[in-house]
């Protein structure tokens, strides 16, 4: 059996294309969750309320329940 440039090329872009789909659900997963998150949130400050006053003070108890990392870039306070 003779493997040809060709054969790799093919296997290559394979790799590529998984590579790539793979990449863009993750972005969506993340996308996803971040609405939840914002949901939940408001859920929580509105408290069957049509507007919330909420603010820094919601992200802060965040960050202070949950480990760091998962914070960074995520919200400005």
């Amino acid at each position: 059996m003779k493997l040809t440039r060709a054969f790799f090329n093919e296997i290559r872009e394979l790799i590529r294309a998984a590579r790539a789909t793979v990449a863009q659900g993750a972005d969506l997963v993340q996308v996803h969750t971040n609405f939840e998150i914002g949901r939940r949130i408001v859920e929580q400050e509105q408290k069957g309320k049509e507007r919330a006053a909420y603010g820094k003070a919601v992200i802060r108890a965040l960050r202070g329940s949950v480990d760091v990392g998962i914070w960074q870039g995520l919200f400005r306070a």
